[in-house]
């Protein structure tokens, strides 16, 4: 599936290939094809949209069920629409590695040294950039925005790696998602904060809300292979739920629902405390095995009964009204 040559050899082509994703001085297994380089403070120099033509930003961690049910490890740039399609540039100098055609526009991935990749989706991209191998300038307009969709915007960096409570679950791109904004400088990065809609201090978000041991973070329903690829199938996209945090304002929790248990979908449970509060919700990181079972109030008609069996596998049905117990319907998810 082309969408997962995510860290792909590009040493293959250049110069020879390292072997897979495992530890050492190249962790991504991308090879020698580009010269390492001193870790630098920041390495966006440019923004990917001119300053005027960016409406809002938001950081990582976006849900939108069935094909985003865990949190997205990217974030996005909502231009000013309208006729006037917005100009798109090269947020940093690299190569291609790779290139996909979508019937919303392309989406490119730019390694800019064997540690740091950073991917553009939903572009109008100009004929010479549509191609592997072709070398992209910091500054440098690639294309414009596509009429169907915001910018989508990732950085990936393999020095840090997301503490998932099951990592082997995920993607490389999900385990080294970074928010691009914190690779600007301080200036350029000051100027992209006063276009976030986050309400929280944090303006970059996560797409890690596991905490091992509770209902927090991602599950994955029973029989969904424990392998790396699965997490980005289309088939996979129903069988995903996850317990964390609106994006927009980190007080409010939120179920997001891939399929399955009910239609896909994501839930408010409003403001917590650090127990049980008024409504019957609970601290998603409060509830563990020992809690036994519990229902969570989502909105009018929906309502969620879960029950963590162990550490790692989780019992949930939902219900359009309070539940007395688990009926037939109950599914099982595991970390």
């Amino acid at each position: 599936m082309k969408i997962l040559r995510t860290f792909l050899c590009l040493g293959a082509v250049l110069s020879g290939c390292g072997g897979g994703e495992g530890g050492g001085t190249d962790p991504l297994g991308i090879g020698g094809g580009l010269a390492p380089i001193d870790e630098p403070a920041s390495r966006f120099t440019h923004l990917a949209i001119d300053f005027v033509g960016i409406n809002y930003i938001t950081g990582l961690g976006h849900y939108a069920p069935p094909g985003h049910a865990v949190p997205t490890p990217h974030a996005y740039i909502y231009w000013h629409g309208g006729a006037f399609l917005q100009p798109v540039y090269a947020p940093a100098s690299g190569v291609i590695e790779d290139v996909m055609d979508t019937p919303e526009g392309y989406k490119i991935w730019v390694r800019v040294n064997p540690r740091f990749l950073y991917i553009l989706d939903h572009v109008t991209l100009f004929a010479p950039f549509q191609t592997r191998l072709a070398r992209v300038t910091g500054g440098e307009q690639i294309g414009t925005t596509h009429p169907s969709a915001a910018l989508d915007f990732g950085a990936y960096d393999s020095t840090h790696t997301r503490a998932f409570a099951n990592p082997s679950r995920y993607s490389s791109l999900s385990l080294h998602a970074q928010s691009p904004w914190k690779y600007y400088p301080e200036d350029l990065r000051a100027l992209l904060y006063l276009k976030s809609r986050v309400e929280t201090p944090d303006k970059d978000g996560t797409n890690n809300y596991d905490l091992a041991g509770t209902l927090r973070g991602n599950w994955f329903l029973d029989g969904v292979p424990m392998a790396p690829e699965a997490e980005v199938e289309i088939a996979n996209w129903g069988k995903q739920l996850s317990f964390g945090l609106d994006e927009y304002d980190s007080s409010k929790q939120v179920i997001s629902v891939g399929g399955t248990i009910t239609s896909p979908g994501v839930f408010w449970t409003g403001p917590f405390g650090n127990g049980q509060d008024g409504g019957g919700t609970y601290r998603w990181a409060n509830i563990t095995p020992g809690s036994g079972k519990v229902t969570i109030p989502a909105g009018p008609a929906h309502y969620f009964l879960v029950e963590m069996l162990d550490a790692t596998t989780l019992k949930v049905e939902h219900f359009e009204s309070p539940p007395a117990d688990f009926t037939l319907a109950f599914q099982v998810y595991r970390r």
